[in-house]
């Protein structure tokens, strides 16, 4: 009985030492486990196989940190969720992927949801951690495309199209790029912050170019195949071309002219124009400064585009494209497009060089006029003449006569 509790109370005293000093897996009888671990698993000529599976049946209820590798990608996963909402990450090795669908990624969670995906690049953390069985997307930056499940994107840098999900063919390089993009499709921008604003899903085909180039604030309709190039430049309408912000004084380039296709095979419904002299007569010519800061000093000539808007409607033409009221939706302001100007003042030129055509048809005909009326006058004057010197010789001979 003695030798009995003796042995039970070496073994509540030996166990639990050997315990706390780790257990070692070794062909070697002598070898001691390591004192930082508590497995330790040794030998010089054979591996340790974690349990494989295929990922589409991982182990249920997986504990956090669970390491399992998945058969069907090649490569070590572990559990980053938690046991009742698991979330399989792959662990980074330099390459981590699905080698058969030539995807690479790269970082914490890169790539951690691809699933039959193809053709993806990830390089940062959670880069296309989302991407699922989507292709050709990719990312480089902390969390660029991080929430996309769509394909054909490219993002390069932090958070560039971070919140894009169902967008696709989109390209965002710089810091935040087409940041707030979520479905919108075919859109482009470069720049730190360069279509962040870009977030309606019918705002397609947009480009922007320079640091914040975006959509302007408050816009609230869809704007489609517009460009925005320069620091800050901001569109708010569909088909337009933004140069710069509200700080350009000028434009400059090689050239004094912006060719405008003009071929009359490109035109339909050619008729003269409605608007010539009287419409110029009505225009008020005025010189003015801008209120914004940087130009409230700068003189400028121009028009005030309301004005020009009542003299066309006086004039007939209220639609007058030259008033450019397409920003007025977004609660912009008025446009005044001053090249076509050019119309109407060459129908006045024309209009007025008719009617000084018809004034010096006038004069010629009063010239000529003027000129007979002369000649009839010159002739009855020598009439008169010639009356007058038979009336002196008349009473000449009268007087001799008498004498």
């Amino acid at each position: 009985m003695r030798r009995l509790l003796l042995a039970a109370s070496l073994c509540l005293f030996v166990l639990p030492l050997l315990f706390s000093q780790g257990v070692i897996i070794s062909a070697t009888a002598s070898d001691v486990p390591d004192p930082s671990a508590m497995l330790h698993v040794k030998s010089a000529a054979k591996g340790f196989l974690t349990p494989q599976m295929l990922s589409t049946a991982p182990p249920e209820m997986p504990a956090n940190g669970l390491l399992v590798f998945f058969t069907d990608k090649n490569q070590f996963y572990y559990n980053s969720g938690t046991q009742f909402a698991p979330l399989w990450a792959p662990i980074p090795n330099g390459y981590t992927g699905d080698i058969a669908d030539d995807n690479a990624f790269f970082g914490y969670n890169s790539g951690a949801s691809a699933n039959a995906a193809n053709s993806n690049t990830g390089f940062g953390y959670k880069t296309l951690s989302a991407v699922g069985a989507n292709a050709n997307n990719t990312a480089f930056g902390s969390s660029a495309l991080s929430a996309t499940s769509s394909f054909s994107n490219t993002a390069v840098g932090s958070k560039a199209l971070a919140s894009n999900i169902s967008g696709s063919d989109n390209t965002a390089v710089g810091k935040s790029a087409l940041n707030g993009n979520s479905a919108g499709a075919g859109n482009t921008a470069v720049g730190s912050n360069a279509g962040g604003g870009n977030t309606f899903s019918q705002n397609v085909s947009n480009t922007f170019l320079g640091f914040g180039a975006d959509v302007a604030g408050g816009s609230v309709i869809s704007i489609a195949n517009s460009t925005a190039v320069g620091a800050n430049a901001k569109i708010s309408t569909p088909n337009t071309i933004v140069l710069g912000d509200n700080q350009i004084v000028s434009l400059q380039c090689h050239t004094t002219t912006i060719t405008a296709l003009s071929d009359r095979r490109l035109k339909t419904n050619i008729r003269d124009a409605r608007l010539g002299l009287s419409f110029i007569k009505l225009l008020h010519p005025v010189d003015y400064n801008y209120i914004q800061r940087g130009q409230e000093n700068i003189l400028q000539t121009g028009f005030i585009a309301q004005e020009v808007e009542a003299a066309a409607a006086e004039s007939g033409a209220p639609d007058y494209h030259a008033v450019d009221k397409t920003n007025l939706p977004s609660g912009g302001f008025y446009g005044l497009r001053y090249a076509e100007l050019v119309t109407p003042l060459v129908k006045a030129v024309k209009e007025l060089d008719a009617k000084n055509q018809n004034l010096q048809k006038e004069n010629e005909r009063l010239q000529k006029e003027l000129s007979d009326l002369k000649g009839l006058v010159s002739g009855i004057s020598d009439k008169m003449n010639q009356l007058e010197a038979k009336a002196d010789n008349s009473n000449q001979k009268k007087t001799l006569t008498q004498k």
